[in-house]
């Protein structure tokens, strides 16, 4: 069994969360938004933890800057 496959094994027994744990990535370039594959956009502003909420509940790949942001 790999690491990250263990780590994720003890993540869901001790902590039992009911969505997708996420991960962020902050990038320099918002040009850098077009290389990710499978990458959402909100279509009008909204706020940062709705982004988050996007990716933990429905496990989408999401992207803003911070003219995306309420």
């Amino acid at each position: 069994m790999g690491k990250y496959e263990n780590l994720n094994n003890k993540l869901n027994k001790y902590l039992r969360l009911t969505t997708f744990p996420i991960g962020v990535r902050l990038l320099q370039n918002s040009e850098d938004l077009e290389t990710i594959k499978f990458l959402k956009k909100p279509e009008h502003k909204i706020a940062l933890y709705q982004i988050f909420s996007y990716a933990r509940y429905y496990g989408w790949t999401m992207g803003c800057t911070k003219e995306d942001n309420l």
